[in-house]
């Protein structure tokens, strides 16, 4: 989740105490993320897409 936070693919909730959270529509990118790495697409690419949910 990091690796995908560094590439500015997905932003969680900071909370008070450090923590991150993330919420459904983070889980759903992250899933769309995996997806599109299994068609061969590298994260930089993946990068350039607007994401629409």
């Amino acid at each position: 989740m990091r690796y995908y936070e560094e590439k500015n693919l997905i932003t969680p909730i900071s909370l008070e105490n450090g923590y991150r959270k993330y919420n459904n529509l983070a889980l759903e990118r992250v899933k769309t993320i995996q997806f599109y790495i299994g068609l061969g697409l590298s994260t930089d690419q993946i990068e350039d897409f607007k994401f629409v949910f």
